[in-house]
């Protein structure tokens, strides 16, 4: 069964998700220490790529995605947020800590935020 999501309420939902990553990226790479017994240099490098589907997920928030539209931009958000939250879900089980439990909570979102834009019908955002 497909979800529709007005093209507003995407709007915003990536919008936010994007916000959300870039806050996460912002913090692994200024704060790497933040994440306990990981290296910097692999927090930073995370934060990276949290920066980096950060922007990409800010810049197409507009743009007409769904089944095969933007499906390039979707897939590799859903790819990302879906293996990194069962990567993150895995460490959970062997050292349960809090920068790991959310971790997993934001990209377990992107997962899900991704999977309902991929199986829903493009909505065009009125006005872009």
């Amino acid at each position: 069964m497909a979800v529709d999501v007005g093209a507003n309420h995407r709007t915003a939902l990536l919008g936010g998700y994007a916000a959300l990553l870039a806050a996460a990226g912002l913090v692994l790479l200024f704060a790497p220490e933040t994440v306990g017994s990981a290296p910097a240099v692999v927090a930073q490098l995370v934060g990276a790529a949290f920066l980096g589907f950060a922007s990409l997920t800010w810049t197409a928030r507009g743009l007409l995605l769904g089944g095969i539209y933007g499906r390039a931009v979707v897939v590799g958000n859903q790819t990302f947020a879906g293996v990194g939250a069962l990567v993150l879900l895995r460490h959970l089980v062997d050292a349960p800590g809090v920068a790991a439990g959310i971790g997993f909570g934001i990209l377990l979102l992107g997962a899900v935020l991704f999977g309902v834009v991929l199986r829903g019908s493009p909505v065009e955002t009125p006005g872009a």
